[in-house]
């Protein structure tokens, strides 16, 4: 589209009236968009930080996850250290002469 200007005063009057309220319109376009766009950054930065604190709540629930199946292993470890000291000393213990058990197994 290709301005051409009036040749009267009038019609100039009203094409610089008109390219006023162009600009006006455009400036006013530009703020909305301008506003949408700032407002658009804030949710990004939210939804950004709630999936951070989303991952970091998962992370300390499997952390303490991990910790509790360490603890539960450690313990396991350590009854199995104690059933075998037992069943050492078991079949260390000397068996009498009249302990018929011990006789049949010679």
């Amino acid at each position: 589209m290709k301005f051409i200007p009036s040749e009267n005063i009038e019609g100039l009057r009203r094409q610089a009236f008109a390219l006023d309220k162009l600009a006006r319109s455009k400036e006013a376009q530009c703020s909305i968009l301008q506003a949408n766009l700032d407002e658009a950054q804030k949710q990004l930065k939210s939804v950004s930080q709630e999936a951070i604190n989303a991952e970091r709540d998962t992370n300390e629930k499997l952390t303490a996850y991990i910790h509790e199946l360490e603890r539960e292993r450690d313990d396991a470890d350590r009854r199995a250290g104690v059933a075998e000291r037992k069943l050492a000393f078991i079949l260390e213990v000397p068996r009498k002469p009249h302990d018929k058990s011990a006789a049949k197994s010679r």
